[in-house]
């Protein structure tokens, strides 16, 4: 196995790959600042950051179902979503700030959410967070309840 990039950081990486397989987008603190950076796989060189404010430390990137949207941790309390285009070339479009119902973590820590091919965030949830269940329900042998609830004819 070969290494993907020369990348260094102290901080969780966080990888991910777009939808397609085409991009993989990171963190790292490489810079003395943590950021977002997106490059094309296999790797060309290219290497693109989204540009947050001046106190912004963009993490825990994870890209739409499409692949064409970017959601990130911007800051603490934050949560953003960019535009992404492949096509002529590379972009980030602008951020948009979004609401979030899930704990977010700083940038040393691993993401502690994600998006389902539907499109729907599953995440952890501080304990009497809002209007959000403190409960979590883990169901076993689930094909089992389903026989039993809805019987074959």
């Amino acid at each position: 196995m070969a290494p993907f990039a020369a990348i260094r950081s102290g901080a969780a990486i966080n990888p991910v790959f777009s939808p397609d397989g085409r991009w993989l987008a990171y963190q790292t603190d490489q810079t003395g600042r943590t950021m977002v950076y997106v490059q094309p796989v296999p790797p060309t060189g290219a290497v693109y950051s989204i540009r947050g404010q001046r106190a912004d430390q963009p993490h825990e990137a994870v890209w739409s179902p499409d692949g064409k949207e970017l959601f990130y941790n911007p800051r603490a309390g934050g949560f953003e979503v960019v535009a992404v285009t492949t096509q002529p070339e590379f972009a980030f479009g602008n951020p948009t700030p979004l609401p979030r119902p899930f704990q977010l973590s700083p940038p040393q820590s691993r993401r502690a959410y994600d998006v389902t091919p539907a499109g729907m965030f599953v995440g952890l949830v501080a304990p009497g967070a809002g209007d959000v269940s403190a409960q979590l329900e883990v169901v076993v042998n689930w094909s089992e309840e389903l026989k039993r609830l809805v019987p074959v004819k």
